[in-house]
């Protein structure tokens, strides 16, 4: 993989306020970025850093992704949990693909110590309050787009504001169908019969599948010397203010986290016993997004859970 020159310019000036001279000396090595973006690790002088980078990112999507990593650097501040620090972010100007720099995390083993903290740490997250559903700015979920917005009752917002957009995206591929298409109209209709609870809107990670963590130490040379012992970290988010359970809901869909994950964030704040029953209303939601972007791999599932609510 080659990294644009202009990337690497671009990224050049934006350490110069962080490491100074030596950030004339950068170096890149290519890296594992998942599907949506591709990365690198950067060094200058001392110093490390993750790049990742799209060339074709919609405006605002690396601004996106570091504000829900500054929110949740501030709820983690004292929770045991670690949030990478961003850097900078990259528009596209000066012909550089469009950017986010990030504190290096080192990457240590996981284990169910590791896994607890980010139990406990999730449901303190968990009870950081927003002033209504919803967000302040245009979010994404991947490289799906999700407006700027709020609602004042979950069932809409949730609605209106994010199974709607993937419903719309899914059409305008061709994905649903007559018969899908009809299941969901009718879920749509009728949500608010599973969603009769009134959840407070809650801080969410907003994409939390077992890749969205990790265990490692912060490399930041001015962070304090607990900080830099190995901890749990939540990267990529989707943030937005919802339903607590959305969250918990993704990290059941495709597993990544052991019983202590659960065991702890249970001791913190306990979960509803009906939770089970909307569980695959807001494992749609992730489900809807992947077969957007992936296809009709995702479908049968998709046609399960409507088929569990509506017949």
């Amino acid at each position: 993989m080659t990294i644009p020159a202009a990337l690497i310019d671009a990224v050049r000036q934006a350490l110069l306020e962080h490491v100074g001279p030596a950030a004339a000396d950068v170096h890149t090595m290519p890296v594992g970025g998942g599907d949506i973006c591709r990365a690198a690790k950067v060094t200058a002088g001392r110093r490390a850093f993750f790049l990742k980078w799209r060339p074709d990112a919609p405006p605002g999507f690396f601004a996106a992704e570091a504000k829900g990593l500054a929110r949740l650097a501030d709820v983690h501040r004292d929770t045991g949990v670690g949030v990478p620090g961003v850097i900078a972010v990259g528009n596209g100007a000066g012909g550089a693909p469009p950017f986010l720099l990030l504190e290096w995390i080192a990457r240590e083993r996981a284990d169910d110590g590791a896994a607890a903290a980010l139990g406990e740490g999730l449901a303190r997250q968990h009870l950081a309050r927003g002033p209504a559903y919803g967000w302040d700015a245009d979010s994404f979920l991947g490289p799906l787009p999700f407006p700027a917005g709020w609602r004042p009752d979950w069932p809409t917002y949730y609605r209106d504001m994010r199974l709607v957009p993937l419903v719309a995206q899914a059409d305008r591929r061709g994905l649903l169908g007559a018969e899908r298409a009809a299941r969901l109209r009718k879920l749509l209709d009728r949500l608010e019969e599973w969603l009769a609870h009134r959840p407070e809107p809650a801080l969410l990670h907003g994409d939390l599948w077992g890749g969205n963590w990790m265990v490692g130490r912060g490399t930041a040379p001015d962070a304090a010397a607990e900080a830099r012992q190995p901890r749990p970290y939540l990267i990529d988010p989707a943030s937005f203010y919802g339903d607590p359970e959305l969250d918990l809901a993704m990290t059941e869909l495709f597993g990544g986290f052991p019983p202590a994950f659960s065991a702890a964030y249970q001791r913190v704040r306990p979960i509803d016993p009906l939770y089970p029953d909307r569980r695959p209303l807001y494992q749609l939601y992730y489900l809807l997004a992947h077969l957007v972007l992936f296809g009709e791999t995702y479908g049968a599932a998709v046609d399960r859970i409507l088929r569990r609510y509506v017949g």
